[in-house]
């Protein structure tokens, strides 16, 4: 049996044929998946079930591809099925996870070919999460808090799997399409969503784990760089599709009506302007599109929008400042333990959360949470800049300083989105967080690329 299971793991597949391989069996899932959704529990979640079997099935002929599947799975079925109502919430992408990462080490072990990337990321990341099962000690809910925690933790092993598995441009290119392609998707869902309904804000609720109006936004303005870097792609297919989803995103982040993601959507728009390269092209397409975005940009967001300037006489606005506040003094009497994960609810008014990324990591977790999350935050801005300065612009079709430069623009956005909730357990950023040491580990290890001298974008 063993004989059989090595076998498989030295299978040698052409990059075409594995790159065909993951387009069918992603667009037979996306399909079912699609199919699924008229059908009722338990035959929908059985189904879903066997969809996952069968993806762990492609996962150990060839690990990398769990990656896909995963991120498939996150944006879709994210939020875990019950197979019979009552009984322990099945999370799929876990068990994807788990099988990706069984996968890899045995694929070491055959191949005895032993990667691990080593990066002050990975210490960083460490920290931040020893800092969250530290607060448990304080913590007066110590099961949310646990759970929570349990929940990073799976979050930084799709991490570790994404820094040690990417080891190409292509593949690189490829896992950052589907991450662009999923966020996509959502919006345009997003888009049916408020026409369908007539409401004025997206929430896409259960199913996904970006139900939230502020953590869709939070994804989307991470992913719209992207689309507006392959805008200038060589390839027709790349750039027609980016030029769909970067207005689809665009109006998506629109109609979420987050304040945070529109002072992010900013951002990047600045950044956009400052960064680009090709300026005149660039701000050109991007003034089209916005120009378009503000015809149709209903009236109730620019209603909402306005209370950023007005925030006293917004009821919304006044009581994240006061529980901005609240959360401050909360902090000073517990400074280095925190509170515990998902414990500020317990005490604040209304049994709110924080609505502030950096103030939950301050209060829930203490000063030592928040510094780790900004130093991994930090070191992955350094990473960018490295690639830019030691790498060509192109290889083998690819523009590697748009690919770094939209990684580097979108965590910016994100940052400042932040501001406006509570987004620690955002999945997608530990996603980019492993996108960038993973390019930076490719850029290294090709030595014939290095190219010295090379002036920084970002």
């Amino acid at each position: 049996m063993k004989l059989k299971i090595f076998s498989f793991q030295q299978i040698n597949w052409s990059d075409k044929e594995f790159l065909s391989a993951c387009i069918i069996a992603l667009s037979i899932m996306a399909s079912l998946a699609v199919g699924l959704m008229i059908l009722q529990l338990p035959l929908r979640n059985s189904l879903l079930i066997v969809m996952g079997i069968c993806g762990c099935i492609i996962i150990f002929i060839k690990p990398v591809s769990g990656l896909l599947i995963g991120i498939l799975f996150y944006y879709f079925f994210g939020s875990g099925i019950q197979y019979v109502t009552g009984t322990w919430n099945l999370r799929i992408i876990f068990w994807i996870t788990l099988a990706t990462g069984i996968s890899w080490l045995l694929y070491m072990m055959v191949q005895k070919r032993y990667r691990f990337v080593k990066c002050p990321q990975n210490f960083a990341l460490l920290g931040l999460l020893i800092s969250m099962y530290y607060s448990t000690f304080y913590a007066g809910d110590t099961v949310a808090c646990l759970e929570f925690c349990h929940g990073i933790g799976k979050m930084l092993i799709f991490y570790l799997l994404l820094i040690n598995l990417i080891e190409s441009f292509r593949f690189f290119n490829l896992t950052y399409w589907a991450i662009g392609l999923g966020g996509g998707g959502l919006s345009l869902l997003g888009i049916k969503y408020s026409i369908g309904t007539g409401m004025s804000r997206v929430e896409l609720g259960g199913g996904t784990q970006l139900g939230g109006s502020n953590e869709l936004a939070g994804m989307l303005i991470m992913i719209l760089p992207f689309f507006f870097y392959k805008i200038f792609s060589h390839k027709i297919l790349e750039k027609s599709m980016a030029l769909s989803f970067f207005f689809s995103t665009l109006f998506c982040i629109i109609l979420t009506g987050s304040r945070g993601g529109t002072l992010g959507l900013l951002v990047v728009l600045i950044l956009f302007c400052i960064r680009t390269q090709q300026r005149l092209k660039s701000l050109t397409i991007l003034g089209i599109i916005v120009i378009l975005c503000i015809i149709f940009t209903p009236a109730t967001y620019w209603e909402r929008m306005s209370t950023i300037n007005e925030y006293q006489a917004d009821g919304s606005a006044m009581s994240r400042i006061e529980l901005w506040k609240f959360a401050l003094n909360i902090w000073k009497s517990h400074p280095f333990e925190g509170i515990g994960q998902e414990n500020f609810r317990l005490i604040s008014p209304g049994r709110l959360v924080v609505h502030n990324t950096y103030l939950t990591l301050l209060v829930e977790g203490g000063l030592q949470a928040l510094f780790f999350y900004l130093l991994a935050i930090f070191l992955s801005f350094r990473d960018i800049r490295f690639i830019i300065r030691h790498s060509p612009q192109e290889f083998e079709g690819l523009h590697i300083h748009n690919l770094a430069s939209s990684l580097g623009i979108g965590l910016s956005g994100f940052l400042v989105s932040a501001l406006f909730g509570s987004k620690v357990a955002l999945e997608p950023l530990y996603w980019f967080l492993g996108l960038i040491v993973a390019l930076k580990q490719i850029v290294k290890t090709n030595k014939n690329l290095i190219k010295s001298g090379t002036s920084a974008l970002i």
